[in-house]
This record gives structure tokens, sequence and C-alpha cells, in this order.
């Protein structure tokens, strides 16, 4: 197939006989007959043979023909001028690209580039040519086998209708001849159950039909065909045009209506609909094109298509954008001129991130070659496909091929990240995660369920970086390899470890065997006295704490009351203490650290811990039985002094028998000293194993 072919389409049997040579290939030329301009400007060069003119119409004509190998030779001719035409420089290049020759080509496109300096497709070209490597790296991920329905005719741009293949073809028409190159006129043919047939009679005319998309249910069908209008004089071009047909109740196709955005100024052909058929692509030379023939979109809304809007440079160049496609993820495949590839019409692929068309890539080797490839359709929940190729080996001009992917076509992956809890897997909302890849830098935060769903592109590495505050900060890097390793909606977790401060350790061990005993503990700052922890524990208490001193006041079934210091040097490091605890016995002594103000009875607010600490001792033994010894200064006033004692020692007693302690279990001294604490000693309490073997045990805190 000729790609202009589908461009701009003559009537048929249009034909002028001329006198001279020269005047009479130039009529043709300008009617697009290039089959028949090129012998008779062969013949007009035997008169001149001179003539850079007329060697420049002949690799045009080959051009247009499709035959690389002469256009090469005839272009090599013209260029040696220095009169020539910069463009002739372009397509030097190109033909020299499609005959494999990306060296030589690369010289060419400097030198157009030189020439001609707002065109950014000779940069493009002469820096993929120095690494054509690039084009073969992902030639495994494809096998590709002639289609079996090719004809030695063209055959090509198919299009999926449910589980059978519609495709245009000129195999049967052999009657009437399309002047361009003396090829038959096209039609549309359907692949159904091993056999080919014409797609419906209704649809194929004496016109050509041409690329073709149908709508999701396939009650409708949009297509190109080209005008039943005649040409007009001064243009010799019949303009493409987009038709919609609707299937009838009996099955067969009712007669189609243009489609809105159609006209006689320019052509409007080869269509492509998204999955839900609301979005229409295709492709026009219309006013606001950037180069040849660009692709264009519209939407359906309300029952009508919105006016066309072009894709912008991102896709379109100066060169010809043709053949669209669109996957079920609303990529676009088309086929590019303008985009740097391997030689004439290369495929690319536009992928759909975040509703947007990305840059478009190259799909490389083996489905694009050094000839024309186009026409390209992909399922890709099957990764299969059909494109069309000129390239040798095939049955006709243009082939179709089948093509099977070893994995999905895309470069990107929508895949979730998780951020997980790493002790527990609870989700993490509301995390901060930072993706850097090969381009770009992005933050993100994690929603409700501790998702983010992104975007990653298989050929790039990433390092992924996770902030949350009350965990550790977590580190990841993903290679291409393991990027392609995961399908669309995989997840990755992203495991966050709880933030592990340098901890205080404090064990409390039995004295006598050393094993852990379950205690109740209060953890006070010594200076202020202020609460820090109240915690129930078999054994042993771990937890960061900051620097300073701190008192630990420790209570346990059959065990003294314990009180002891511990000084954290450093919060950063790690600190350990173990406490031994006494096991209770008769005639046991210790202090508390119960304070008093001058002269007064009632302890101060610093000592209602104390006093607690106490009240659970009873609590947890209740078969002990205490004497509360209260203390006040020695001094002349023994009596009032004494007096003061035993109130001290009665204030105890009330506030242990007002938490529910038997009044039985307290009994109370009032004593003078130089001490002015309160002194506990156990009277009786549960029969113990190890109470000959102990001393008495006296605690005493320093006022």
């Amino acid at each position: 197939m000729i790609l202009w072919v589908i461009f701009c389409f003559s009537l048929r049997g249009f034909s002028q006989k001329t006198n001279k040579a020269y005047d009479d290939a130039q009529k043709l030329y300008k009617k697009m007959i290039f089959a028949e301009a090129l012998p008779l400007y062969k013949k007009a060069l035997e008169a001149d043979t001179g003539s850079l003119l007329i060697k420049e119409k002949i690799a045009h004509c080959y051009k247009k023909l499709q035959n690389s190998e002469q256009a090469e030779i005839w272009y090599a001719k013209v260029v040696k001028s220095p009169l020539t035409d910069p463009e002739d420089k372009l397509y030097y290049a190109q033909a020299l690209a499609s005959n494999n020759k990306h060296q030589d080509a690369q010289l060419w496109y400097n030198a157009y580039a030189k020439q001609v300096k707002d065109d950014s497709r000779p940069m493009a070209f002469s820096l993929a040519y120095q690494d054509l490597e690039s084009f073969y790296k992902d030639s495994v991920t494809f096998q590709i086998n002639l289609a079996p329905f090719n004809s030695p005719e063209d055959d090509f741009s198919p299009a999926f209708f449910g589980r059978k293949i519609v495709f245009v073809s000129n195999r049967h028409n052999q009657t009437e001849k399309f002047k361009w190159d003396n090829s038959s006129f096209l039609d549309l043919y359907i692949y159904e159950s091993g056999k080919v047939k014409p797609f419906q009679e209704r649809l194929n005319t004496p016109y050509h039909e041409g690329p073709l998309a149908f709508f999701p249910k396939g009650d409708s069908v949009i297509f190109t065909r080209n005008s039943s209008k005649k040409a007009s004089k001064s243009e010799k071009v019949n303009r493409l045009k987009l038709y919609i047909a609707y299937k009838q109740a009996d099955g067969t196709w009712g007669k189609e209506k243009e489609f809105i955005h159609n006209s006689e100024e320019f052509s409007t052909m080869h269509p492509a609909l998204s999955s839900d058929g609301k979005t229409l692509y295709f492709v026009s030379d219309r006013v606001g094109s950037l180069g040849g023939m660009d692709i264009w979109v519209c939407y359906l809304e309300n029952s009508k298509w919105t006016t066309p809007q072009n894709l912008g440079e991102n896709i379109n160049t100066r060169g010809n954008e043709a053949f669209p496609f669109i996957d079920n993820r609303g990529s676009l495949y088309f086929a590019s001129n303008g985009h740097s590839g391997l030689g004439g019409l290369d495929i690319f692929m536009a992928e759909n991130v975040e509703n947007k068309l990305i840059t478009p890539f190259n799909l490389g080797y083996p489905v694009n070659s050094i000839k024309d490839d186009f026409g390209f359709i992909f399922n890709a929940k099957i990764k299969k496909g059909y494109f069309s190729s000129n390239r040798a080996g095939g049955v006709g001009k243009d082939d179709i091929y089948e093509i099977v992917a070893k994995r999905n076509l895309n470069n990107f992956s929508e895949l979730i990240l998780a951020t997980r809890n790493d002790d527990t897997e609870a989700i993490i909302p509301s995390t901060e995660v930072q993706i850097k890849s090969d381009q770009k830098t992005t933050l993100n935060f994690s929603d409700a369920n501790g998702n983010i769903k992104y975007y990653f592109n298989k050929k790039f590495h990433y390092e992924i970086t996770a902030k949350k505050e009350g965990y550790e900060l977590k580190h990841m890097t993903f290679i291409p390899e393991q990027i392609a390793s995961h399908q669309e909606d995989d997840t990755l977790e992203i495991d966050l470890a709880p933030e592990k401060k340098a901890v205080t350790i404090i064990k409390f061990l039995d004295e006598i065997t050393n094993q852990p005993v379950e205690v109740n503990i209060i953890i006070l700052e010594r200076n202020t006295q202020k609460m820090i922890a109240s915690w129930q524990t078999e054994g042993k208490w771990e937890k960061p704490l900051d620097k300073g001193l701190y008192e630990i006041r420790a209570t346990a079934k059959g065990y003294i009351y314990q009180i002891d210091t511990l000084q954290v040097a450093d919060k950063d490091a790690k600190t350990q203490k173990n406490i031994y605890l006494k096991v209770l016995k008769k005639q046991s002594v210790f202090t508390t650290k119960v304070l008093y103000e001058k002269h007064e009875y009632k302890p101060n607010k610093k000592s209602v811990t104390e006093l607690e600490t106490l009240q659970k001792l009873l609590e947890d033994n209740p078969k002990l039985s205490i004497k509360i010894i209260g203390y006040s200064q020695d001094s002349k006033q023994d009596v009032v002094n004494k007096n003061l004692a035993e109130k001290r020692a009665k204030f105890i007693q009330d506030y242990l028998v007002s938490k529910q302690i038997a009044k039985k279990r307290l009994n109370i001294i009032g004593k003078t000293s130089k001490s002015t604490s309160i002194e506990i000693e156990i009277l009786d309490t549960e029969d113990n194993p190890n109470e000959n073997q102990e001393q008495p045990v006296k605690s005493i805190f320093d006022e």
C-alpha cells in the first residue's frame, strides 16, 4: 500500500493524451498518476540529460511508488547539485534509511538540518542512528508471522470486529486500476472461520474504501472512503472522508452518512474509537495541521461530535502521522515518518498516563522494519494483534502480520504503593512518599487506605522514600526488571518499621532466685515527682526515657515495697538496670518517703504517689499486717512531738482505711527521732519458705 493512496485518491479512469514527453509527464504527475508519468520523464531526460528538474521528478515518482532502491539512486544524482532543494536531501536520507544505510542517512539528515533549522526531525533521526541497537533490544518480546488471509495484492489496516477481522484489500478487483501505481481499487474484506469474503456489498463501492473502526456494540461502523464528488480541475484530487453506517434488523448495513466534520477542502480519514465509543481519533490535513497529515480527536457529547482538536506537537510532526488505534487503556498507537524510526513509516505508542498521552516511543524491531509499518491493532488482554507492512518476505505488496507479545506493550503500569506497619501490617494513611525516577521526582501522600496509585515506567530506575512521624525512614529502590515483572494494579508494599528509640530496660528480679517478678511499677521524675509511667509488667519494663534522674517504685505480691533510682545519661543510648525484690517476712522494716511540712501531720502533695504505692502493696498482699510508725523531730517538747508523730501515723492509717484496707491490719505508733519519715514494720504475712533465711531490711531515704 502506498501511503498516499489513503491520503489522496484519484478518480478511476481519468487520463489525458499529450504529444510532448515532459509536458505529458507533468500533467500525469499533477494528477498523481505516477506509474505512467515515470517512463515519460525518463524519455524527456534522454533529450535533456543535464536537467536537474527532470531527475528530481523521477526521484519523486520512485518515492511515491515506494521504490526506495531507485529513489536512492535518483536522489543521489539530484543532491550533488548546489541548486538542489533542501527537501531533496531529506528525501535522500529517508531513502537511505529504508535501504538499511542508516549511517549514510545520518549524514544527509545533518545536511538538511543545516539548511532547515526549524525542523526537529533530522536531529531526532540523527541521534537515533547513533544507537541503532536501541531499536532491537526488545526483539525477543515479539513473535510475528504472516496472517493466513494475505493475498498477492495489497492487504492492510486490520480492524477487530468481535472475534473476526475486517481489513482493506484490492485482491479481487482486477478490472479497474488506480492510476497512481496501476493497482486495483480498495475494498473491505472480512476474515472468519478460516475464510475471506467481501465485508458488505453495500459498503464496497466503485470508490476506495479504506481503514475503519467499529463502535463497541458492533452495530455501527465508521470507515474511510474517497469522495464521490469529482475532483476540482485545479487540484485533480479527491478528498478522503469518513462515513458512518448502522446495522439493520436483517443484519445488513444501512445507507452510510457523512461524518459531520468532513470537508471538500481537506481529507478526513483513518478512524479509531475508544473502548466506550465516545472518543474518536482520525487523520486529517485540515487547517491547523503541523505537517502533512496529523492525528486529531473529537468527543461525542449529547449525541454530537465536538470540534476536532489537533493532538499537538507531542504526537504530530512536520512529517505524517496516520493509522491510529486506541487500546482499552486509552493508549494511542499510530504510524509516523516524522518521529525517529528505522525507515519509512514506523509504529509508535503514546501511553495514556493519568488521562494524558505522554511522549510516544518506537515499538522497535520486529514490529518495525526499514520499510513501511502501519495499521497496528492490539488486544492487551490476550497480548495478540495485527499490523501491516510492505517489508520483504511477504506474499504481496502490503501484508498483514500477526503479532504475539510476551508482555503488554505499555512501558507504564499503574501499580499500587501500600504503606503498612512492618510489625502489625496495619495500614498507615497520610504517609509522605517521594518517588524519584530517571526523569522526575514527585511527592505523594497515601490515602485513607494507605494506598498510592502511580504509573511506573518499566524502563526506568526508581528510588522511593517513605516518611511518617513515629516510624523509621524507609528507602526502596527498583530496577527496570523489577517494575516490568509486575502486572497492572499489582501492589508494592512499603513496610514502615515503628521508630525504635534507644530504650531503658528495667528488670525486676527475685533477690534469691534471680527470676523475673510480676510487679506494679510507678516511674517518677526524681526532682519534680512528675509521674512518667504506671505499669504492670511480668518482670521487665522496656520503653524510651529522656535524659534525667528517675525514681522507680515497685510493689509485688509477697515482696517488700521497693524504691530505687535510675540515671539516664543519654536518651539515644541504651540504659539498663536490675532491681532485686526482697521477700516479705515478719519484722522486716522499710521506710516510706512520706514528706511533711514543719509541725504538719498531713503529708504534702508530693507524697500522694507514696501513699498509693503503700496501698497497692497491701492490696497485692491481703494477709499482710503492718505497723505504721510515725516520727517527729527530737526536741524538748517530747509530748507534743510524740503526739504529732502519732497523728502522722493515724493519718496514714485513716487514708488506707478509706481505700478499703482493713483497720485491723494497720497498727500505729508515734515516736520522736531525727527522721520525719513513716516507718513500716511487717507484723504478719503469708507463709514463706524463705522466711528464716532473710535478715530484716530497712530502706532509708534521705530527707
